[in-house]
């Protein structure tokens, strides 16, 4: 995950630098992933019957390494949330 953030720092950095009239030109056009497979596309569709419940869970864990001047300290977070 450290790794990964200076990535999305720049990534970000770059985006933020566009020229705006490029950025107006690309909102007006649906992006269009190729269909895999030969150009086959399946839609995918499920009907929930009544009473039927979805629930999701999601789990967040972070661990963060600072050190400053020789001092080291590790944060570590954990959350869970449950949604009906």
């Amino acid at each position: 995950m450290l790794k990964f953030f200076p990535c999305l720092l720049l990534a970000f950095a770059a985006l933020s630098g566009m020229p705006q009239s490029w950025a107006d030109d690309q909102a007006d056009e649906p992006a269009e992933a190729p269909a895999p497979f030969g150009g086959v596309t399946y839609d995918l569709e499920y009907r929930f019957t009544p009473g039927e419940v979805l629930r999701t869970e999601i789990v967040h864990r972070a661990t963060v390494q600072t050190s400053i001047q020789g001092t080291s300290q590790t944060a570590e977070t954990l959350s869970k949330s449950i949604k009906n």
